[in-house]
């Protein structure tokens, strides 16, 4: 699986490898071409899996995929109280595609972060306006900061505004933020002020309810919502959806696990046919934005193929830069590249 077939050896890279090898940029235009080949078939992806542990919470989640960067996905876990800051949940895990030899294990926290950013950074750029200058956060946690920088990859903002109920938390925000992109970024008081006047809204929060009240939308807007992916949860409400034309990362993924969709799809608010898969809309099989009055809305729990398109970018830079540590293979056990 290597880009230069010069090892054989298994390797392991950190999240500060990952930080050091790819920019978001980098990940924007890498699944920009993942989301062309999920929209021609090219890529077999499976929904994400959830395994709940007979007591305490929290679970551990898998998602497998295959395409023409071999195989691979993630494992990790999520919804357990009280983990350390810094303490490593996510995995993923690269394959060859011809032989099936393990080639690497990427420890994917900072991958995750990156792939989620960037995938609204997709988004953004085939169903938001191009004249696009000010985006609307509502969440200041980590998240966020990749909505922000997604965005920023594909749009020249003018204007960052974020709002959260902490208000220390949305002024923190703003005050990193406003070194990292090029905009003037700052904090308001509620979730009606990020959200209106923004040519983009993103929500980016752990509220098992409705965050943005599609009341708040002008048309043209568009919303990418990327903070749950729990049938009975969601971020946005039914009027949102009733206003959007809506496109979500993979049908069979959002029917199993989007709330935001299924809720109103429950209740007759909302139907399954008239939304559309995004890989369709990159690979040009449909339209992305069809007028400049349309109103958009993107639900993106996370696929497969994301984790393999992202992971398979951060081996070949690796490779070539030969970063990492090999653990299997020709080299000893423990043996740095690096």
């Amino acid at each position: 699986m290597s880009a230069t077939g010069d090892t054989d050896a298994m390797l392991f890279l950190t999240s500060r490898d990952v930080a050091a090898l790819v920019t978001m940029t980098d990940v924007v235009e890498a699944l920009e071409a993942g989301y062309a080949a999920h929209g021609r078939g090219e890529v077999a992806d499976v929904p994400r899996e959830n395994l709940r542990p007979p007591t305490g919470d929290g679970s551990l989640k898998a998602m497998p995929a295959a395409g023409p960067q071999g195989l691979g996905g993630i494992l990790y876990t999520g919804g357990f109280r009280g983990r350390p800051e810094g303490t490593v949940s996510k995995l993923t895990v690269l394959f060859d595609g011809e032989h099936g030899d393990l080639a690497c294990v990427i420890e994917s926290d900072r991958l995750s972060w990156l792939r989620t950013g960037a995938t609204s950074g997709v988004a953004t750029d085939h169903l938001a306006r191009d004249d696009v200058s000010r985006l609307g956060l509502v969440g200041s946690g980590r998240q966020a900061r990749s909505q922000l920088l997604g965005v920023a990859a594909v749009r020249d903002l003018d204007e960052v505004v974020v709002y959260s109920p902490t208000r220390a938390n949305r002024e923190r925000f703003a005050a990193e933020m406003a070194d990292r992109v090029d905009a003037d970024v700052r904090p308001v008081s509620s979730a009606r002020a990020a959200v209106e006047g923004s040519d983009v809204v993103c929500t980016a929060t752990t509220s098992p309810e409705p965050v943005l009240d599609g009341e708040w939308l002008a048309p043209g807007t568009h919303v990418n919502a990327i903070g749950a992916h729990y049938p009975d949860q969601r971020e946005v409400d039914e009027e949102t959806v009733r206003r959007c034309r809506v496109v979500v990362d993979a049908l069979d993924r959002a029917r199993k696990e989007e709330g935001e969709l299924i809720i109103p799809a429950g209740t007759g608010a909302f139907d399954w046919d008239d939304a559309v898969e995004l890989g369709a809309v990159v690979a040009g099989d449909v339209p992305g934005r069809e007028d400049e009055d349309e109103t958009t809305l993107m639900t993106s729990g996370g696929l497969s193929m994301e984790y393999l398109v992202t992971g398979r970018l951060v081996y070949d830079r690796a490779v070539e830069a030969g970063v990492g540590t090999e653990l299997l293979g020709d080299a000893a056990p423990g043996t740095g590249r690096t």
